[in-house]
């Protein structure tokens, strides 16, 4: 393994936008943005990579042959949500004005067109975009959940109201993904009508132009009382066919007074064939499982990936962890666990990515000692598996240090992948990223 490190062309306030890393072996080490925070990179079909992140202010850019070029920026708002695809288009959702969200499409650089009015009095807002630049929105206003096609050439199509608006306050309670052929899924949950403090998870699917389908019933949970709370760090991910697998946490002891926090929680994942029900929920791990994101993201050929954190015991805080991962086939169960790493302190992430040939990866943040964040000795550790055989044991991506909240991955053409992630040490807020090209 080789660790090289490469420099973005300075740009003073930039805090979003596209930049091109050159073609070098293994796996090297990228800083994207000086300032800025929750990072994102896309792999496009020829390989090169594109990062974009959020602040009060957005920017985009393209760049050719490691250099930015034009530069795209949003009037400024609030915290916007991005998305691209791998053609180098891109979404973002953000609030400005007030409450007013709108919408804008950037094409190699240039504003494809003028921002759109979505709605007033919204909030928490999603968005994904297909290869063919259509693109799903998502957000809840007055008490309920809605989505809204819109259309490559920037045509709004009509809102869609799937229901009442989902338990919480953040976006990540209604993930939403939208695949490169057109198919979109979305997740949330909400109280269940006919039972005193129990939680139902829904998921409803799109066809590619159409709009999305009745929701689906995928999980009804009542918590023990000693640990009130539904179902939460939601993951989905739908295929290129429509094949669509849903992931989340419930369970566990509750560490704060807010009931925001748990540990040892379980896994579980459903998943469901084009268009069809999804089956019965699967404990992937029991008991085990810190409050931390699922990794979750379909091969092409179909087969979905599903990773997470686990903890040595139940007993909350950053105790040994240990990351593990569990394959299916399209729409059927989840297999046989692998556990990946395992180490003496606390974790971030996971997040799995594939690339065009189906290899996959799976990235997070290691933290060498204490609790997450508190020390700055943070490592973004990585682990490859290449068609249908085990995961290489894990290594790190960059040499990098610092406090690093969960990583974010992509892969493309090429065998390309890229991580991503905040790089929050010392003063700096900033932007890197590691790239792997075999």
């Amino acid at each position: 393994m080789r660790l090289r490190t490469w420099m973005c062309p300075a740009m003073a306030a930039a805090v979003a936008g596209f930049c091109a890393a050159p073609a070098v072996a293994s796996w090297h080490s990228v800083s994207v943005f000086a300032s800025g925070s929750e990072g994102r990179g896309v792999v496009n079909a020829d390989g090169t990579v594109r990062w974009a992140a959020r602040a009060p202010a957005l920017w985009r850019s393209r760049s050719a042959g490691g250099r930015l070029s034009s530069v795209v920026r949003l009037q400024p708002s609030n915290a916007p949500t991005l998305d691209s695809n791998a053609t180098g288009d891109g979404i973002a959702l953000y609030g400005s004005s007030g409450q007013l969200l709108a919408v804008r499409r950037a094409v190699s650089g240039r504003a494809a067109f003028a921002a759109r009015a979505v709605a007033s009095r919204a909030s928490i807002a999603g968005a994904g975009i297909a290869s063919s630049g259509a693109s799903r929105l998502a957000w809840r206003s007055g008490g309920a959940l809605f989505t809204q096609p819109l259309s490559g050439r920037g045509t709004l199509g009509a809102p869609q109201r799937l229901g009442p608006a989902p338990l919480g306050n953040r976006s990540g309670y209604f993930p939403l993904s939208v695949a490169p052929t057109g198919w979109a899924v979305i997740a949330w949950v909400q109280r269940a009508p006919a039972v005193a403090e129990s939680w139902t998870l829904r998921v409803a699917v799109a066809r590619p132009g159409r709009a999305f389908g009745a929701p689906r019933d995928v999980s009804t949970y009542t918590p023990p009382r000693e640990s009130p709370g539904g179902q939460r760090e939601l993951s989905v991910a739908i295929g290129n066919t429509g094949a669509t697998a849903v992931a989340w946490l419930q369970g566990g002891k509750r560490v704060d007074e807010r009931l925001t926090q748990y540990a040892g929680g379980d896994v579980y994942a459903a998943t469901a064939h084009a268009g069809g029900a999804f089956g019965t929920p699967q404990k992937l791990s029991a008991g085990t499982a810190p409050d931390r994101p699922i990794g979750l993201a379909f091969s092409p050929g179909g087969a979905a990936l599903a990773a997470w954190a686990d903890q040595a015991n139940s007993g909350g805080g950053d105790l040994p962890a240990r990351i593990a991962a569990s394959s299916a086939s399209s729409g059927t169960r989840f297999g046989a666990v692998q556990r990946i790493d395992r180490f003496s302190a606390g974790v971030s992430g996971p997040d799995v990515a594939f690339d065009t040939r189906g290899n996959a990866l799976v990235a997070w943040a290691r933290h060498l000692s204490g609790t997450p964040g508190s020390t700055g000795t943070d490592r973004v550790m990585a682990s490859l598996r290449r068609g249908g055989a085990r995961f290489a044991a894990a290594q790190p991506a960059s040499s990098a240090r610092g406090i690093f909240p969960a990583p974010a991955a992509s892969g493309g053409g090429r065998g390309t992948f890229a991580i991503t992630w905040d790089n929050h040490a010392g003063r700096s807020r900033g932007v890197a990223s590691a790239v792997y090209t075999p």
